[in-house]
């Protein structure tokens, strides 16, 4: 009987609270009708344990949430709708968030209900046609959108079970607005809800605020919810997308991108680690463009990844503009073994070099050893270009038959011909040695012929002229071709650095000749790396062109880094296009820059000030779907030395867009410990023991 009395007292009072439950619903039903478009809050004061579920909305200690049902999607819809609904209605102390409920879902063409309905669709087609002029437009516009949605739909989802063999998904979307409980973000809620109705009838989305028992709807739609509500389900309105169209939603894929390799950092919206496989196909060219301004987290980034690529068993060869960038990594890997590292300085007091004379060693690959003699002969042009030519390289053909013609003679007294075995007898051969047989060919007159004005004998004069300064004692610049380094010495490091030495200098003052010539140098031994590495050591290359605006501006210079990438391919390197000056690579009237833009796969973008280049590189490369990210980056960046800015801002700063060549994109960010960023290894300006 105590049993009894006691069940009958419970169910009173459980009945009197669901009475009292649900007058509080009509009190705030009523409430929401009178606020119309404001917004109500929960009376009662929550703690960090305790939800308010309400009408309309669910609260917490610090947020409140609401909720839109999309009812109904137009036949067009943008792509990555989701990033232009977060761009046009977030506000500060305001986040959007997306749920997209999918089942797989399969079309029964041949069930009775599909052929009837083709039926009716076939008949309604072949009714609705004629023209539509201008008087009747308004009355039979509705009835021909009808007949031309019909027909692409069928016509698209054949297409794409039979010739695609997509996916097919049945969905549901809800939209999630959330903002901070201060009278600030209130406000913006109000105004985002606004923006976002407004936003939806132009795209003709039809949406519906969810104004019922939100504890019915948790029950139904939360992600971690398996309880099927028959009433809930029915309300939910859902429309039957390929999986390419539901992936098009969003431009970012928030989870995990590439399964191994060597890691990009760690993907902001999903927190897991983003990795690429370099040189997954040998025989692939790997070309990456990675820009950031001062301040962008450009050096943290490619030094991360470099470190990385080296620990994966790639050899490292930096073209180090500023002259000490690297030093740090360099003396932090030279510390395990100090053969491991070379840096070859090309600074204005001791400037090394390698003579492109000499003819590379046979590597076994007959499409790379075809080219050796070919390939010398064209640097020592080059060179020549430079030194007689300027900045332009601009040689007459009688000076380049001239210059052709010393090659071959130096070549011949050596006993070099076609025949490969006899191309080790270039070795020891040296720019001096072309230069003193053009000066045997002036000093002998024997290019003299009053028939011809003396042309050819002018134009040998006029090299002689020119490039004496580089190879006659007491010159200014004598010293430029002396320091001759070996091969051999570099074939053994992992990491080579090639120190320009130009921090801090002032492109007035610069000796630009000086400077193509170094760059130059530089190029014919990165070249021959890479071919050891291939070919010997049975590896790959990275090189990385540091500054790469500073290779621009000469011809001869800035021909090797498109070189490097064209011929990337066939010596298995991968090239790193490092620059802070992203308009530069956009430049339409700039011959380098066209052939970057055309053998770029891969992009790492961070911080970038200017918007109208933001906008211009994603016009030139598609990618308008990554438009907000970077705006994101670049407002995160600015905000760095303010007194204060927001969690979400600080996730975007030192972020990097990666856009890599399988399609794939996630934002990115180099994250390590305190004790590993604040240390030297990524520091810069500290002088270490260089290569004699």
């Amino acid at each position: 009987m105590e049993i009894k009395r006691t069940g009958k007292k419970y169910s009173r009072k459980n009945r009197k609270g669901k009475f009292k439950e649900k007058l509080k619903m009509y009190d705030m039903i009523i409430a929401n009708l009178i606020a119309g478009k404001s917004i109500i809050e929960p009376t009662e004061k929550l703690d960090n344990s305790q939800i308010a579920i309400g009408f309309s909305n669910i609260a917490s200690e610090t947020q409140l949430n609401k909720y839109f049902l999309v009812r109904q999607f137009p036949d067009y819809l943008q792509p990555q709708i989701m990033d232009v609904i977060r761009r046009r209605c977030v506000d500060n102390g305001v986040k959007i968030n997306f749920y997209i409920y999918a089942n797989p879902y399969k079309i029964d063409w041949n069930s009775a209900e599909m052929r009837n309905k083709m039926d009716i669709w076939r008949k309604y087609s072949s009714d609705v046609t004629g023209d539509v002029s201008v008087w009747d437009y308004r009355e039979k516009r509705g009835s021909l959108q009808a007949r031309e949605r019909i027909i692409m739909s069928t016509k698209y989802l054949n297409e794409a079970e039979l010739d695609h063999k997509r996916s097919l998904l049945r969905i549901g979307l809800l939209i999630e607005i959330s903002a901070y409980r201060d009278d600030d973000s209130i406000i913006n809620m109000m105004n985002s809800i606004k923006l976002l109705k407004d936003l939806c009838v132009q795209h003709e989305l039809k949406i519906r605020e969810l104004r019922v028992n939100m504890i019915d709807w948790l029950t139904r739609l939360d992600i971690f919810s398996l309880k099927s509500v028959r009433e809930i389900d029915s309300k939910i309105p859902r429309k039957i997308l390929t999986d390419d169209i539901l992936a098009n939603f969003n431009s970012f894929k928030q989870g995990r991108v590439g399964k191994d390799g060597v890691p990009l950092g760690i993907d902001i919206l999903s927190g897991v680690p983003v990795f690429k496989k370099f040189k997954a196909d040998p025989d692939d060219a790997e070309n990456w463009l990675i820009v950031a301004e001062t301040k962008g987290g450009k050096s943290f980034f490619i030094k991360t990844l470099l470190t990385y690529l080296i620990a994966d068993g790639f050899v490292v060869t930096v073209m180090d503009y500023e002259g000490d960038e690297y030093n740090n990594l360099a003396s932090y890997i030279r510390a395990g073994n100090p053969d491991d590292v070379r840096i070859i300085s090309m600074g204005k007091s001791s400037m090394q070099y390698v003579d492109p004379t000499p003819i590379p060693d046979i590597t076994g690959d007959d499409d790379i050893d075809d080219e050796l003699k070919d390939s010398a002969i064209n640097y020592i042009i080059a060179h020549f270009r430079i030194m007689v030519g300027g900045l332009e390289g601009n040689l007459s053909k009688w000076e380049e038959s001239v210059i052709s013609m010393a090659i071959r003679r130096v070549y011949d007294s050596a006993g070099v011909t076609e025949d490969k075995n006899t191309w080790i007898r270039s070795k020891g051969l040296v720019l001096k040695d072309i230069y003193d047989e053009v000066k045997i060919i002036v000093e002998s007159k024997e290019l003299v012929d009053f028939d011809t004005d003396n042309v050819k004998h002018k134009a040998a004069l006029n090299i002689l002229e020119a490039s004496s300064i580089y190879f006659e004692e007491g010159e200014s610049k004598a010293n430029t071709f002396k320091n001759n380094i070996t091969m051999d010495e570099l074939y053994k490091a992992k990491m080579i650095i090639f120190s320009f030495g130009m921090r801090g200098a002032i492109d007035s003052i610069t000796d630009r000749l000086m400077l193509a010539l170094k760059q130059l140098s530089v190029a014919c031994i990165s070249s021959q790396i890479s071919n050891y590495c291939k070919y010997v050591k049975k590896c790959f290359n990275v090189k990385v062109w540091e500054e790469f605006q500073r290779w621009g501006n000469a011809r001869g210079s800035s021909e090797i880094v498109i070189n490097a990438m064209t011929g990337g391919r066939k010596r298995g390197d991968v090239n790193f296009i490092i620059t802070n000056d992203l308009s530069r690579i956009l430049d339409e009237d700039d011959y380098v820059a066209s052939g970057i833009r055309q053998n770029i796969q891969n992009m790492a973008i961070g911080r970038i000030k200017d918007r109208i280049v933001r906008r211009k590189f994603c016009d030139t490369y598609g990618l308008n779907d990554i438009e907000v990210a970077l705006d994101r980056i670049a407002v995160a960046s600015d905000v760095e030395d303010r007194d204060s800015h927001d969690s979400s801002s600080d996730r975007y700063r030192h972020a990097f867009c990666v856009i890599l060549d399988n399609g794939k994109k996630a934002i990115t960010k180099v994250i390590l410990p305190p004790s590993l960023t604040r240390s030297k290894l990524f520091r810069t300006g500290v002088d270490i023991e260089r290569s004699e």
